[in-house]
């Protein structure tokens, strides 16, 4: 009976292991799925800077265009 209890043991130590390395690894996803969040939040902020920048841009670039029109247009010849 002592050689079933210590195989017992073994067997509950092992579990015990499992366990904590069970605990460490979701430990691990809970913070690696925060800092996923984290980043999807900033890259959705970067997506819509990005936009504004690329509005400005091309307004900026009508606006060079009608100003070199214009200049043409009133360049003595």
């Amino acid at each position: 009976m002592g050689r079933k209890s210590n195989y017992e043991s073994g067997i509950y130590d092992e579990l015990e292991k499992l366990n904590q390395k069970l605990d460490k690894a979701n430990n691990t996803i809970s913070t690696m799925s925060l800092t996923i969040y984290n980043l999807q939040i900033e890259i959705k902020k970067y997506q819509e800077e990005s936009k504004k920048d690329k509005e400005l841009i091309e307004k900026l670039i009508e606006e060079n265009e009608r100003l070199k029109n214009q200049k043409n247009k009133h360049k003595p010849r």
